[in-house]
């Protein structure tokens, strides 16, 4: 996953997804519904509602998300690398 700390590698939009369907295990479906009542900072950190307790993002994850939510949505990030990086991981490739 340390690719996905080259800001040339993907987009933010990409870059974040992946890593929200590879930590957290959210699927794309999940990623795209989610809205800027989904996520908060306290304290200087970042938390995303993935279920019924904020999780808190460690950064960068957290300033990706907040980006993506806030400025663009998660819609332009499920594509087709996402989409292949979530197969990936259920088929222990990654």
């Amino acid at each position: 996953m340390g690719y996905l700390h080259d800001p040339t590698s993907a987009s933010i939009e990409d870059r974040a997804a992946t890593c929200l369907i590879l930590l957290y295990a959210q699927s794309a479906a999940k990623i795209v519904t989610l809205t800027t009542s989904d996520i908060h900072t306290h304290d200087g950190y970042t938390y995303l509602a993935l279920g019924r307790e904020p999780v808190r993002l460690l950064p960068p994850l957290g300033g990706w998300c907040f980006s993506c939510v806030a400025v663009t949505g998660f819609r332009r990030a499920v594509r087709e690398n996402v989409v292949m990086a979530q197969g990936l991981c259920l088929l222990g490739e990654l």
